[in-house]
């Protein structure tokens, strides 16, 4: 059985605000975040609509020889 992967997606920042204890502003373009944790902040004006990013999938695991 797998388990459903949560994609973060990429906002980009309107207003400065505050999140995890650190402070976000605009000179930083986009940030990736949660779609939860998005709906208060997209309200009130501080983040803008969401952008899908394209991410490559690259294997981690190592091929013996």
């Amino acid at each position: 059985m797998q388990k459903s992967k949560v994609k973060t997606l990429e906002y980009p920042i309107i207003k400065e605000f505050r999140l995890n204890g650190r402070w976000v502003s605009p000179n930083e373009k986009t940030i990736h975040l949660l779609p939860q944790q998005t709906v208060f902040l997209i309200q009130n004006g501080k983040l803008g609509p969401a952008i899908e990013v394209k991410v490559s999938s690259k294997s981690t695991e190592k091929e013996g020889k």
